[in-house]
């Protein structure tokens, strides 16, 4: 069988979830030929995520930066600081871990850039890891020959784009929260799928602690799909455009909504294609 062999992509050096990914893949037996960093200090990638998401950039920046302990959601349990006490990985920046290993790091204001496609290329890699950075352009896309996989928050294809676990609560359709694993196209979230994971609302729920569930089993399905991709173990499933919706961020005043059904248990169920 030939070697397993993967370039990831990271949004930042500190991020948890490209530790845990990063551990998990090299546990699995593939081999990690490289890691991409986003370079922090980028003025039009701070004028870009700013303009979307806004207010919650502030808390985004401190999830990423600040090692999650500001947004664990109100459940240390369910976080990805959780998952990489509970899979014995010690916390630390990646850099760190991959000075440690001697796996190659490339920085660069944006993935898309010629130069950082020609490094990818180089690497001779199967396939890209994406965990997060920004959006990828079809140079980049096309430069492995198994493409670039992302574990999405949200059940594809009925589910694409942001805020979807409260989404799918708000519809009334709380059997279609979790993440599914699927490859990268030029459109929004709607690539050939892989797998779904399904993370139902608990009673007592909030939305974090919900979203922080979900995090917290983001890397094991990643590399799990990954690996039986590169294996060619899993077998693609096409999404068409009418199979679901695009959804945006939502408004504060919809997100209370949700949080007040999750507290009076008042979200029903419906049935929905797996």
């Amino acid at each position: 069988m030939k070697p397993k062999r993967v370039i990831l992509l990271s949004p930042n050096p500190y991020s948890l979830y490209t530790l845990a990914t990063l551990v998990l893949l090299t546990r699995a037996g593939t081999e990690v030929a490289g890691i991409g960093f986003r370079r922090l200090m980028n003025p039009s990638r701070v004028l870009f995520e700013g303009r979307r998401d806004g207010a919650r950039l502030i808390k985004k920046v401190c999830r990423k930066l600040l090692w999650r302990r500001l947004a664990d959601g109100g459940s240390a349990r369910n976080s990805l600081s959780a998952f990489l006490a509970e899979s014995s990985i010690q916390r630390e920046s990646v850099p760190a871990l991959c000075r440690r290993n001697g796996i190659p790091i490339r920085y660069c204001y944006d993935f898309n850039d010629a130069d950082f496609v020609a490094w990818v290329k180089a690497s001779s890699a199967q396939a890209i890891v994406f965990t997060g950075g920004g959006l990828l352009r079809q140079p980049l896309l096309d430069a492995t020959p198994k493409g670039v996989l992302n574990c999405h928050m949200g059940i594809l294809p009925r589910y694409r784009g942001m805020d979807l676990p409260e989404w799918a609560l708000l519809c009334g359709d709380a059997d279609s929260t979790g993440c599914c694993v699927h490859l990268m196209d030029s459109g929004v979230d709607t690539g050939p799928i892989l797998m779904n994971h399904f993370v139902p609302p608990r009673t007592g729920d909030t939305v974090s602690r919900l979203r922080g569930r979900i995090e917290y089993q983001m890397p094991s399905v990643l590399v799990s799909a990954t690996v039986g991709y590169l294996e060619d173990a899993i077998a693609l499933r096409p999404q068409s455009p009418e199979d679901g919706k695009q959804f945006f961020i939502m408004s504060p005043a919809l997100r209370e909504v949700v949080e007040y059904r999750l507290s009076r248990r008042t979200i029903s169920t419906a049935q929905t294609s797996r």
